[in-house]
């Protein structure tokens, strides 16, 4: 019986933190890390299923898959330019509306990587399309 309870909260405690991750479109910013100069401002679609998308076309189109841990939210996936360009992104929840972390980009051969800052904003439920 212990079990069952235990695992009935388990599960309620993953349905509550998939639910912290507003769905929707998110406005970012990423600045260098090194510097802090603004490096891009994209739009990001959040979807239900921890699946992400890019709306704002920059040199390529994006998208990936996110997952929480905590009061973390994990992303991941590729920007499809000439190269593909490996991102990661860590963000810390400061409400409900307003993400902050850090962004990393790489490519495979070790010939670019770049750290940035970034923060989000969550502007509505409703998603642009993807880029």
């Amino acid at each position: 019986m212990k079990r069952i309870i235990l695992i009935s909260f388990l599960l309620g405690l993953a349905t509550t933190a998939e639910a912290a991750f507003p769905e929707g479109q998110w406005a970012v910013d990423t600045y260098k890390d090194s510097t802090g100069t603004l490096y891009s401002t994209v739009g990001i679609c959040i979807k239900a299923g921890g699946t992400w998308y890019l709306t704002t076309p920059v040199e390529s189109t994006g998208s990936g898959h996110w997952y929480i841990k905590g009061n973390d939210v994990h992303l991941h996936g590729n920007l499809h330019a000439n190269a593909e360009l490996n991102e990661s992104i860590e963000l810390t929840k400061v409400n409900s509306k307003l993400l902050t972390g850090f962004w990393q980009e790489w490519l495979d051969d070790g010939s670019f990587n770049l750290y940035n800052t970034t923060k989000w904003i969550f502007t509505s439920a409703t998603c642009l399309p993807p880029a």
